[in-house]
Formats: structure tokens, sequence, C-alpha cells
């Protein structure tokens, strides 16, 4: 220090010098704070994964104790007569004989004594799925390749129903994989040979039909593909199609990530490495104009296979091409996956997948098994140990869900989704309990139940061919997206809110009321809404700084963007702030229609049970909120969530009354919701809204392998 003081004052600093030095530490200062996120010359997760409150330890999970939980209640369906497991209506469950299948080959595999282990169930499932679905040809036609706009046949092949012939390659693929994983225990379990030939004599022939060849696949769906050919190298002992057919269709894959597939089709991956299901059809097609995230991770799930690959003689992927790849799952695993282990999920199909249980697992099995089996490859720093991260994380979901809903058979959907064909079949229920069994027991058998995790980093990413961003904190996930039609969501606000447990705070979806934003009416004419659900043209993207545009990275500080809107007489201006556990939000309205018009702002609630709370009283209608006490609200939903929402800058005669929204097909179940109503003068106010999200009172920090049974 006294060197330091010696060489000031050898400078002789004049009062300028010393002005322009204080301005000089100011400027660096602000420009070098971590407030945006930008990039530094260091890998960002690596930086993330380092730092002292990134978390971690030991694994604290039982994945194969979890694994009986799920097979508990789906045992007592086995029936022997029939070979199968049954439905809640007493019909044959394919899909679950598949899985369960899986399970018990895998259990058997790594000599596990549990429920999980039914070594004699195995020959008798391996022989009816052969006996009902294996078709080894039609009319004489052997081979009908895959065509992307038509029904998917390739013989030999699965048959999904009995005595039909209509196969999809998710069902051939899984199929492969059972059949398969009893292969590899057909000595240990006692399987006959003539079964174990049946076995041999269906895979290889399933996968030597031209239908699942290295140019063929569905979509861009290769993750099918890739389960095929690793059944064929199980059974055969033969790498040939992991040499040749598996490197074309990622180098396909990969190649497609920014080019069109076809003339008339669109990249397999928007500007912010976000997935569309069809490319076979244009960007701007309905299915294409949101990310679908179910399908992202099964796809993704195509790496799965790399490293073993490469061992048996595939040349590896050139440098460019595995660089797509190690941009895309960090971008997946940081996009949409959020630290409480639920997805922060779009998905273009629809309520036909938005937060289904059983795709949630397809999701949790494609995630893994990339971060698995690209372990040498070394595709993205500590990704073992966020592999284990990421299964603690669902094992925590899964017993949370435990508790609210009483059983391990858990439900068809989260957050109470309806109107999808997969929330109306009776056996539902067991597919995703079943499917859920197979992928931690596995994960299990590859030996991620012991061992060092790490949870996924507090992370935030934006795409904006999407208008997508998303933000997941220790504390909260949340999202904002452009308008999507089919699912009546989005526009400028926060889409959903999940607190760290992955439960809803505020709203899953919706627009208008039950969900979050601002209306301005002109008499009893809507001239602005923040939230529509629908694209209008008045309305922008959310925009964030520039070096946060079309980027995913580990969440550093506090991310901030803009949005706009317009109606007749009137504009709003936005700025989100987004940190650790809080959302602020700026409003600048500027009424130019020279005359008072009123404007409306939300705040909800989600689910149902115990009556909602704020403070210490019930939101009912006769419920008044107005002055200062607008300023701090402490709310609890029904659900036991807890939030606490405040309004500042609003004119006198503000006053919030409780209403009961309506069910929307995105946000089925909400619950009630302030509404704070005023009167917008001529000129312009600034209004500002905060939502903070504190920790839950229960986080994933103790033992979740003592959820009752």
């Amino acid at each position: 220090m006294d060197a330091v003081v010696r060489w000031w004052r050898r400078l002789e600093p004049t009062p300028r010098a010393i002005v322009l030095l204080v301005l000089a530490l100011l400027v660096l200062l602000v420009v070098g704070r971590p407030f945006s996120g930008t990039s530094t010359p260091e890998d960002p997760l690596a930086v993330a994964l380092a730092r002292p409150g990134a978390g971690g330890g030991t694994m604290d999970v039982d994945l194969w104790a979890t694994t009986d939980r799920l097979v508990r209640p789906i045992d007592g369906r086995w029936s022997a007569g029939r070979r199968s497991y049954l439905d809640a209506e007493g019909r044959v469950a394919r899909r679950v004989d598949l899985e369960m299948l899986l399970v018990h080959a895998q259990a058997a595999e790594a000599g596990h004594r549990g429920v999980a282990r039914r070594d004699r169930r195995i020959a008798p499932l391996v022989v009816r799925i052969l006996d009902d679905h294996y078709v080894p040809e039609r009319d004489g036609r052997k081979v009908q390749p895959f065509n992307p706009s038509s029904d998917y046949t390739s013989f030999p092949g699965f048959s999904t129903t009995i005595r039909t012939v209509t196969m999809h390659p998710s069902f051939t693929a899984v199929v492969m994989q059972a059949l398969a994983a009893a292969w590899r225990v057909r000595d240990r379990v006692g399987l006959p040979a003539a079964t174990s030939r049946r076995i041999r004599e269906a895979v290889v022939g399933v996968a030597g039909a031209d239908g699942w060849s290295g140019d063929e696949r569905a979509l861009n769906q290769v993750n099918w593909n890739v389960d095929v050919y690793e059944a064929h190298a199980d059974v055969t002992d033969d790498p040939r199609m992991l040499r040749d057919d598996y490197r074309r269709q990622l180098v396909w894959l990969l190649q497609h990530a920014r080019a069109p597939v076809s003339a008339d089709g669109s990249p397999n991956l928007t500007s912010g490495l976000g997935f569309r299901y069809h490319p076979f059809f244009r960007a701007d097609h309905v299915v294409n104009r949101a990310h679908t995230a179910e399908y992202a991770n099964l796809v993704i799930g195509a790496l799965g296979a790399y490293d073993r690959a490469v061992e048996a003689g595939m040349e590896p992927l050139p440098p460019e091409l595995l660089d797509v790849a190690r941009r895309w799952i960090r971008r997946t695993a940081m996009g949409d996956w959020t630290p409480s282990g639920v997805l922060n999920w779009d998905t273009g199909l629809g309520r036909d997948r938005l937060y289904l249980t059983q795709y949630w697992v397809h999701a949790l099995r494609g995630a893994l098994s990339a971060l698995r089996g690209t372990r040498r490859a070394g595709l993205i720093e500590g990704q073992e140990e966020l592999a284990r991260g990421l299964v603690r994380a669902a094992a925590w979901v899964l017993q949370d869900r435990e508790r609210q809903e009483g059983t391990s058979a858990i439900s068809p959907a989260f957050y109470g989704m309806t109107g999808s064909v997969f929330t109306e079949t009776g056996g539902n229920p067991q597919v995703s309990g079943s499917r859920l069994a197979s992928t931690l027991a596995g994960v299990a058998l590859d030996g991620l139940d012991e061992g060092r995790y790490l949870p996924l980093p507090e992370a935030y990413s934006h795409d904006a061919e999407l208008g997508r961003m998303t933000v997941a904190t220790a504390r909260m996930a949340t999202a904002v997206v452009r308008p999507y039609g089919p699912l009546r969501w989005g526009g400028i606000e926060p889409a959903r809110l999940f607190d760290d447990r992955g439960r809803a705070v505020t709203h899953v979806g919706g627009s208008g009321d039950g969900s979050l934003g601002l209306r301005i009416d002109d008499g009893d004419v809507r001239i602005l809404e923040t939230q529509p659900g629908q694209t209008t043209m008045s309305q922008s993207l959310i925009r964030p700084a520039p070096d946060d545009v079309d980027v995913a990275r580990p969440l550093v500080g506090a991310m901030q963007a803009t949005a706009d809107d317009r109606g007749p007489g009137v504009e709003v201006s936005l700025q989100h702030r987004f940190d650790a556990g809080t959302i602020t939000t700026v409003y600048v309205l500027r009424n130019t229609a020279g005359r008072p018009l009123r404007a409306t702002l939300r705040i909800p609630t989600y689910g149902r049970g115990r009556p909602a709370r704020l403070r210490d009283r019930a939101m009912t209608t006769a419920l008044r909120v107005r002055g200062e006490d607008l300023k701090q609200m402490p709310i609890e939903t029904a659900s036991g969530t807890r939030f606490v929402a405040g309004l500042f800058g609003l004119p006198a005669d503000a006053e919030g009354v409780v209403e009961r929204p309506r069910a929307q097909l995105s946000n089925p179940e909400p619950g009630p919701q302030l509404t704070v109503r005023f009167a917008l003068p001529p000129g312009e106010l600034r209004v500002t809204r905060v939502i903070g999200v504190p920790p839950s009172s229960e986080g994933g920090d103790g033992d979740s392998s003592g959820a009752a049974d």
C-alpha cells in the first residue's frame, strides 16, 4: 500500500486528472457490470458450474427404489393368461408391455432385487409382442419406404395395433429396445432358445428394411432410427449400422440445422437453435411457429449412441458439425430445462403434447441419452454430473407429484392439462409410470445412481426467429413467447411462472383474464392487450440487449428485455427485468386519445384446492385492495405456492378486486385473480409491477428415496 501511495505522489495529479480517472473508473464499473449476461472469453457454462453457489454434491436418490415405487401400482395389472399388463378397462396395454419388458430386463441385467425384477414375465411378454405385432411382409411387399406426408410402414415391421398394419416409428423403436434388452439377459432369465431365435430374426429383419436405412427417417426424428441401430448391434454384434447408417443420419440432421431440408421446407433448427417439428413444411407453418420442446429433447437424444459408435469404428463427425451438436445440446439444456426438473415448455403440437407426463418422460429420456452418450466426446462441461443433476431433479418432481396426488400412479398431465387423447385413455397413467420406470432403470444400469451431481445452471435463452425468451433460476422459471394461436397464449408478458419445485405460481398459459398482463379500454371497447394469445400487427416481439439475441447461457446478474404495443389513442412500452427471484416490469403508458381511458392490470393465481389468500384474508370476490396495500401483497395460491406482488406509480383511484377467470385451453385450472383498475389520464404515466417468488418451504435438499409408497 505504501508503494502505491508513493507512486501516486510522484504523479502529482491535477484536479482535472483526478476527475478523468474517477470518470474512467465509473465507466469501467458500468460497462463491466455483469448485468446482461454477455459472454466472456471463458466458457460461461464452466464458470457457472464452478461458482460456489452452483450447489451439487453426492447423488442422494435411490433410483432402483424409485423404480420399484413406480412399478408397484402397475405390477398388479399383470395377466398371466393374456401374457400382458392390462389397462384400467381390462385391455392389453401395448405400450406398457414394452416399457415393463424394458424394466424387467434391465433389472435382471443389474441384478436388482425388488418389484421391478420379474424374470418369469420376460418370455411371455416377448412371445406376445412377437405374435401380435411382428409383420414379416404384407401382400407380398417387404418394404414401403417412409413418406413424411403419409403413414409410416416398413416391412418387416412392427404393427402398432393387432391384426392391422398401422405402424409408427416410435412404437417400432421401443419394441426393438425392449427385445434387445431381453436378448441381453436371455441366459440369465432362462429365455427358451426358440424365443431367442425369434428375437434375433425379428430385430435383424426390421433393421434391414429400407425404411430404417441411413437415408430414410420420419421427418427429422432420427432418434427412432438410432434405437433400431443400437438394438441391431446388441443382437448381432455387428457394428455396421452404428458405424455407417448412424453417421449418415447425424450428418443429415446437423447439416440441415440451418439449411432447409427440401425446396419447400425449412431447416431443422431456428436462429436460436429452437426445434422445428415438421421441417418439410415452411418455417411460418403453424406447427413450426413455436419451439417444440418435447421433440427437441427426443431428437437430440440421437447423440446418445455417439461414443459407442466411435468405439465401434465410426469416423468422428467433422469439427463444424460437432460444434453444432455442442451448441444445440447446450441450448436444449439451458432453454428447455429448469433447475426444478420441469420443462420450460412450448410445443408446435398444441395441447396434444403440452404438459403431458409421458412426453415429459420422453424429453427426460432424450436429454439424458444425449448427456450420457457423448461423455467421451465432451460436448459440454461436466455433462455426466449434469445428467445426475437432471435425474435427481426429475425424482423430486415425481416425489412432489406423489405427495400431491397421494399415489405413485402419476396422472397423465401436469397442471391439470386436459383435451389430449393421451389424457383421456384409461391406460395412460400406466404408460407414464412404466416409461419413467424404464428410464430410471436405464440410467441406474448405466451407473448414474451414484457419484457427484450438478444441478442445471440458472440460465437464459433467446430465439429471435420464434420470439421466445426464457429465464430459469433456482427460485423460478418463466418465459415470454410470441402469441401462438393453437394454444391461445403468448404476447409480451411472462407466459407462465413456476417456483423452485416446478409448481405453477401465477399461471401456466392462457391469455387475457387468468394471465399476467395489462388491458386498456375506451368505454366498452378493448383497444390494447399485452397478452392477447393471438398475433396482432401492433405488438412487437420481446427484445433483449443485442449481445443477448439468439443465445443460451448461464444467467449472470439480471436480464433485461423490452417490448411495445399500441392501440387507437394509446401506446405502451414495457421493460422487463429478470433476476434470481423477481420479475420487475415497468409500463410507460401514453394516452394520446385526449380523454381518460380505463386500464386494468391482472395478477392471477393458479390451482384448485384450499382457498387462495392475500395476506391473512381469503381471496374472495368481497376482497378489495387500495392505496398503499397495493405496494406489497403476499399471496398464497390454492396449491400452496407463494409469491409477493407489488404495484407502484398507480393513480389514487386504483382499486384491486378479486375475480374468477374462466378456464382456458392452456390454462385449465386458474385460481382467483386480483384485477386492479384505474383511470388512465391523457399524457404519460409510468407504472411498475413487481412479482417476487421466494424459495419454497420444501426444497430438493433431502432424501427423495423416502417418499410414501
